[in-house]
């Protein structure tokens, strides 16, 4: 079989493509230009110029003949009176046209308006429970915060009890090591009195003897 590629064309037989569905190579429109076939040359020939103006003019003079002109007001006088004696009739269905338009037209923005407002709820519970998770958020991350912050002030306090306990400590030490060296003194010099005494009664005997 083959097909017509395209047919709009004067040479439009330039143009064909021969295919073979089983056997054969696809020929190219050039191959065969030059020798068409019989069938090639009658559509050649109804589709060249002359026979296109020859058509116009008589598909013109057909409808703008004067039987053409009597078809024609024939034609709009018997659609006129049909379309009176059907004027009740499209009327009605008219009407009722405009009735289901309007009441479908009004369900389907009960629909659209629900559907909007489920929508605006939805996402307005959805905000609210950003804004809420987010409040929470800030409210945990303050609770840390002062946490840490009181675990800081106690550390430092501790610190400075420690320090506090740790010059005392030291103060006592000093205290007990100067009360020790008071009491050294007082026994060197009492040691050094007995002793002047010792020599001194050792002195007296000398003289004596």
């Amino acid at each position: 079989g083959f097909r017509l590629w395209p047919l709009c064309t004067p040479a439009w037989h330039q143009q064909w493509r021969w295919q073979y569905s089983r056997v054969g190579p696809s020929f190219h429109p050039q191959s065969h230009a030059s020798n068409p076939t019989a069938p090639e040359a009658f559509l050649a020939f109804l589709t060249s110029w002359p026979v296109r103006v020859v058509a116009f003019a008589g598909a013109g003079r057909l409808l703008f003949g004067e039987k053409a002109e009597e078809f024609f007001s024939m034609f709009m006088m018997h659609f006129f009176q049909s379309l009176q004696e059907l004027a009740p009739y499209l009327a009605g269905l008219a009407l009722a046209f405009l009735i289901v338009w309007f009441l479908a037209i009004r369900e389907w923005s009960k629909v659209t308006l629900d559907r909007n407002q489920k929508e605006q709820d939805t996402n307005m519970k959805r905000i609210d429970a950003d804004v809420k998770m987010q409040e929470a958020r800030r409210q945990a991350a303050v609770a840390e915060r002062a946490t840490e912050e009181s675990k800081r002030e106690r550390m430092k306090m501790e610190q400075r009890m420690e320090r506090d306990r740790q010059a005392e400590r030291d103060r006592d030490r000093e205290a007990r090591q100067a009360e020790l060296e008071d009491r050294k003194a007082e026994r060197e010099d009492r040691q050094a009195e007995r002793e002047r005494q010792s020599n001194k009664s050792k002195d007296k005997n000398c003289k004596m003897m």
